[in-house]
């Protein structure tokens, strides 16, 4: 219809979006699908920033998105799309593009204030005195760019107010704000930019229209499936390079494998939607995931097709509520991987004689961004390093008191995955009392990981919970430990000490954990190990990476609390920084004891275990 108004024709009718007009032809021009090339298998290798793959959507994008990142007057602007379409990494490619620009991001939560972005500003800032008063300046480079992620998340007041978005109003309206002495402080070359899921529903809360009537506002929708099949080609085709897998088939170079997992994703994600499945956030960021982890394991004894089959289990079917629909996602991807060779988990629904991959027989590598190698090992095996283990710990450490059931012996190796990789947050999801702190601590412990659990007293405070956290920081960033961090349910008493983690998980720092001197002491040691390590770059960006590398942040959930939704909702860092384990309960019920054949019930490792009884034949 634009067109029309205009006299003008797009290039294609079918897609008209595509049609632009290029200023140094002075003519109308076509944003065209062009050979991609494959990504770099080593760009791939340690899960960090993803690289971007320019496809015709991207293109637009970008086209879009450069007047604003280019701009020197720093106009704002809101990317909004839903979940896991893109909208962070095309922020960060398009402003890594330009010299002298520094991105801090903030993770918003439902907690998020006002304070959040002053606390993000002195940090990162420079205070210069002027005619005018105090000036918030950028300390490097020549703009500092604040990127807000989840704008719609911070909970309004009971007045209806979002003090947040208030601060952002007066920031971009008088380009200052009042300080904690109400002082004025201006700010110069500091650029505002955030993210938001259009879907207002419970945990997201409406932006107040005078903010957004004052920013650019970008659309970003999900990539359609011949993008996301151009996008994980090129991704399958670099990694099909990669020594150990360049000697093996090619899967038409790579374009089978995507196909074949964009169908899985797609055919996932109608399956299991509504609000009973409102925990599993299916986003093309899962196939990415599943992308990259192949490069985890060893072929040894298995095969690539099977690798993908286990990897694809673990990131689609793990979050699943209930057996049954495990087993209707198995059955999906036992027909859509079929064509690749994969033959649906050894083709029995007997955990023993699924496929079980380990790292307890590697080390860990020598260059810390790499994650231990996974291999293939029977279920006989797994159980009896499991049980040695046990013994081992209760030696060194205490007893755990684990009940040997096939569920818990199948968990643990799914959480050594999760814990082997570096950033390896877990949100286990389970009933009290079905060995989710046991599995997790022997997890942790086969991997020589310390564990640190909060010790919650009668006047356990905020200022507490602050102040372990910045002592396990410390730990695994200064003294370069490797540290899991395990909260349950009845550690959050309050709503602010979820809100914290919810920022660790997601960007691997909480704001104003640190006063800017004390965050210059901490990271002053790290100077001359930063130099040694051949580290190029910011020293924060450093610190954040040793944290990164360190840390493993586990929680676990009861999903029976009532808690339990509203919690996720407004701490979605959880649900898509964390690998989603569902223990429920156990499948299975377990009776071992011969001695006790009349009992309904035996007690095996502090737990209470419901026999079943035999069928009594009918008399006739």
């Amino acid at each position: 219809k634009v067109f029309e108004l205009c006299g003008e024709e797009p290039n294609d009718s079918n897609k008209p979006l595509n049609t632009f007009y290029n200023r140094k032809k002075k003519a109308s021009a076509s944003f065209n699908n062009r050979n991609i090339a494959p990504v770099e298998w080593t760009s791939l290798q340690h899960g960090g920033d993803m690289p971007m793959v320019r496809t015709v959507e991207i293109e637009r994008i970008s086209a879009v998105l450069e007047p604003l990142v280019k701009d020197p007057s720093c106009k704002p602007f809101f990317l909004v799309g839903p979940e896991g379409c893109g909208k962070s990494m095309i922020l960060q490619n398009c402003f890594q593009e330009e010299k002298g620009v520094r991105v801090a991001v903030i993770h918003c939560s439902a907690q998020t204030s006002a304070q959040h972005v002053t606390q993000k500003l002195n940090q990162l800032c420079g205070v210069f005195s002027t005619n005018n008063g105090k000036v918030l300046r950028p300390k490097e480079g020549a703009r500092f760019v604040i990127a807000l992620k989840d704008i719609n998340l911070p909970k309004p007041d009971k007045y209806g107010t979002v003090q947040l978005h208030s601060l952002l109003q007066q920031l971009l309206l008088y380009q200052g704000f009042y300080d904690s002495e109400l002082e004025w402080v201006g700010i110069e070359k500091i650029q505002i930019v955030a993210s938001m899921n259009p879907v207002v529903s419970a945990g997201r809360f409406p932006v107040a229209s005078r903010l957004l009537a004052i920013v650019n506002l970008v659309n970003i929708p999900y990539p359609s499936k011949e993008s996301l099949n151009q996008v994980y080609t090129a991704f399958f085709a670099g990694l099909l390079k990669h020594p150990q897998l360049a000697n093996g088939p090619q899967y038409e170079n790579g374009q089978q494998l995507a196909h074949c997992l964009t169908n899985v994703f797609e055919k996932v994600k109608k399956k299991f939607e509504g609000e009973e499945y409102a925990h599993c956030i299916f986003s093309p960021r899962d196939i990415t995931a599943i992308t990259c982890g192949v490069l985890n394991y060893s072929l040894e004894g298995t095969s690539l097709a099977a690798i993908v089959g286990y990897e694809t289990s673990r990131v689609f079917a793990d979050r699943l509520a209930s057996p049954e629909d495990r087993n209707r996602a198995e059955k999906i991807f036992t027909e859509q991987l079929a064509s690749v060779g994969y033959n649906g988990a050894g083709g029995s629904k007997d955990e023993k004689e699924k496929p079980i991959y380990v790292s307890w027989g590697s080390d860990w590598p020598l260059d810390p961004k790499t994650p231990k190698q996974l291999k293939l090992l029977p279920y006989a095996d797994v159980e009896k390093e499991i049980k040695n283990s046990l013994v081992k710990y209760g030696r060194e450490f205490r007893e755990i008191s684990m009940t040997p059931v096939v569920e818990v012996f199948s968990w643990i190796p799914r959480l050594d995955r999760i814990l082997s990789s570096p950033g390896g947050h877990a949100l286990l999801v389970g009933r009290c009392g079905v060995g989710r702190r046991a599995a997790a601590t022997i997890a942790a412990f086969m991997l020589r990981m310390g564990v640190i659990s909060v010790n919650m007293t009668k006047d356990y405070s905020v200022k507490s919970f602050r102040s372990d956290l910045r002592s396990v920081i410390q730990r695994v960033a200064v003294q370069n430990e490797k540290i899991m961090l395990l909260l349950e349910d009845h550690n959050f008493t309050r709503e602010t000490f979820l809100e914290m983690v919810n920022s660790l998980v997601s960007s691997g720092e909480v704001a104003g954990l640190y006063t800017p001197e004390e965050q210059e002491q901490m990271l002053a040691p790290l100077r001359e190990e930063a130099s040694n390590e051949g580290f190029i770059g910011n020293l924060n960006n450093f610190f954040l990476q040793r944290i990164h590398l360190n840390l493993r942040v586990v929680t676990i959930m009861d999903p029976t609390n009532i808690l339990f939704a509203p919690r996720c909702q407004a701490n979605p860092g959880l649900l898509t920084s964390c690998a989603v384990v569902w223990m429920g309960t156990w499948t299975c019920l377990l009776y071992t004891s011969d001695a006790a054949d009349e009992e309904d019930s035996v007690d095996l490792g502090g737990r209470r275990i419901i026999k079943k009884k035999k069928k009594k034949n009918k008399e006739i």
